[in-house]
């Protein structure tokens, strides 16, 4: 199944458990009421920034949204870790250059130095497949959680 389908039917759980309305939804959690909406129909994939807020708002880790995992609870991080750090240690623990990383992703060796350079989030893709590489959830990577499971 594609993500944004996941995607979808956590958002329309979501909204049919609390009784909401997909507008309320946005306005609450601070997101765009038009990308809600194009997530809720599949029109479109929510960038990092946008499925972190939703998730902090849902109170769910990404990886429930993403479709990665059926479990709904997340221990939030008290101090979250920056991505570009978080990406680092990992590279380091587990000596995985950023020759592979880009390869594993397929992109070039300067976009991974991008995210340390300019403190970019890569899109929702490259992050599932990093959080593969490195086997541990997207909620770590972007430092929601300090689980690595």
């Amino acid at each position: 199944m594609e993500t944004s389908y996941y995607i979808s039917v956590a958002i329309k759980k979501y909204l049919d458990e609390h009784g909401m309305k997909s507008y309320k939804l946005a306005e609450a959690s601070g997101c765009n009421k038009t990308a809600v909406n194009n997530w809720l129909y599949q029109r479109q994939m929510p960038s990092a920034r946008a499925l972190i807020q939703l998730a902090d708002y849902m109170n769910v880790p990404m990886d429930y949204l993403l479709g990665r995992s059926e479990n709904k609870s997340i221990i939030r991080s008290g101090s979250p870790e920056k991505f570009a750090r978080r990406i680092a240690a990992l590279q380091s623990m587990t000596g995985v250059s950023s020759y592979r990383v880009a390869k594993e992703c397929g992109m070039g060796t300067s976009a991974v130095s991008k995210w340390n350079d300019f403190k970019r989030l890569p899109k929702i893709e490259i992050l599932m497949k990093l959080a593969d590489l490195f086997g541990c959830s997207v909620d770590y990577l972007v430092g929601r959680t300090n689980l690595p499971g």
